[in-house]
């Protein structure tokens, strides 16, 4: 995919189903330009029903483990959006940047004004911007 090419499918790894995640994926998975194709949790039974999600929406089963970096560097995909504990959103943001992913958060990513600088400086290398996932502007209305 390339940066403003409207029309093509996002491929997409999905860290992280606890609460948010598993409740933002109905999200992705209405929008149309959006493909997951990988998951990542550190709860197998979250990740499996993630896959099991997709399944039933999309009719094809995403790539699914418990290590984040075998989703990150996947050929399939272009972007990653973390929804993990709050610890791991910047190093594993750093890692999808330096992986040349484009990368986007949960909000509630940083715990210091240095993690803050630790995820712009990969950012402004490669010319791949993060963003934060604000998941009140995006949650389906009930």
């Amino acid at each position: 995919m390339k940066l403003n090419q409207f029309g093509e499918t996002v491929r997409l790894a999905v860290l992280g189903l606890g609460g948010r995640g598993i409740t933002q994926l109905d999200v992705l998975l209405d929008m149309p330009d959006v493909a997951v194709t990988a998951f990542c949790d550190f709860h197998a039974d979250r990740m499996e029903a993630g896959q099991e999600r997709v399944f039933q929406v999309r009719n094809v089963r995403p790539f699914g483990s418990t290590n984040p970096s075998e989703c990150i560097h996947r050929d399939d995909v272009d972007a990653v959006i973390v929804m993990t504990g709050w610890e791991t959103h910047i190093p594993l943001c750093i890692e999808a940047l330096r992986a040349g992913k484009r990368a986007a958060m949960e909000v509630g990513g940083a715990t210091s004004v240095e993690e803050c600088w630790q995820l712009v400086r990969p950012a402004r290398k490669p010319a791949y911007l993060s963003c934060f996932w604000k998941t009140a502007a995006t949650a389906k209305p009930s």
